[in-house]
């Protein structure tokens, strides 16, 4: 889920690339957050109706930033914040939120 601010729409947008690129949006970076989690969940709905597996989550680097290397940063830069994942880690966790 990424979530911008639209200075043209005066709104959070929230895009969910893994789906398509799909979009909804808030008026207060809380309300978008909640709004793009309710249309995960939709779309986990929709996909298990469908008999469609859920897609792969995608791992985003903003510029300049160094990839992880397979660490997932928690907190801050502090090393002792860093967890091994492994894609399919970053997936499940995904599909615990979601109640998948």
């Amino acid at each position: 889920m990424l979530i911008r601010w639209s200075e043209e729409d005066h709104a959070y947008i929230v895009a969910l690339p893994e789906f398509d690129n799909a979009r909804t949006h808030g008026f207060t970076y809380e309300e978008a957050a909640q709004m793009g989690r309710e249309l995960i969940e939709s779309f986990v709905m929709w996909y298990q109706q469908d008999g469609k597996p859920l897609p792969n989550p995608r791992l985003f680097i903003y510029p300049g930033e160094a990839p992880t290397q397979g660490r997932l940063t928690l907190s801050g830069n502090d090393e002792d914040d860093a967890l091994p994942y492994q894609e399919h880690d970053v997936a499940l966790a995904i599909e615990e939120k979601v109640g998948r």
